[in-house]
């Protein structure tokens, strides 16, 4: 299992705790061999190019996932936007770590083919993101 998570933003974050998330959420999922994962962290300007580049909407986001599989691995990246996750944080009264923490969790999840375009399918994944963030805390993560 490879995981690189580069942090490109002005925001300081834990790079190490990131890390360590990611490898519990592939590991809870059963994707550890062959897996190569990266997590950028950018700033929202950043963020607001590649979702208007892939997704056409010309405004930031908090998460993109990219699945960049093509041999049965599993391979992507992950664009997070502390910038965003802070200002939902704000919004929501949740930690600032704690909001970066499921984004991670999120775009993880995405990359494994979960998905939240139906009321189904967004149940199941989010019902899964809040039992790895529970599970992950309970062994001394932060979430």
């Amino acid at each position: 299992m490879d995981i690189l998570v580069t942090n490109q933003s002005e925001v300081e974050v834990e790079v190490g705790k990131l890390k360590a998330l990611a490898a519990f959420v592939l590991e809870k999922e059963g994707a550890v061999d062959g897996t190569d994962v990266s997590v950028a962290l950018v700033d929202s300007g950043k963020i607001q190019e590649l979702n208007l580049k892939y997704r056409r909407i010309d405004r930031p986001t908090d998460v993109l996932s990219f699945d960049l599989s093509d041999d049965g691995k599993l391979s992507g990246e992950i664009v997070i936007s502390p910038q965003i996750a802070l200002e939902n944080a704000a919004v929501e009264a949740t930690g600032e770590t704690e909001e970066i923490e499921s984004l991670v969790i999120h775009g993880l999840l995405h990359l494994l083919g979960y998905t939240h375009d139906h009321d189904d399918d967004s149940e199941v994944m989010f019902d899964r993101h809040e039992l790895i963030r529970r599970e992950f805390t309970n062994v001394g993560g932060t979430s």
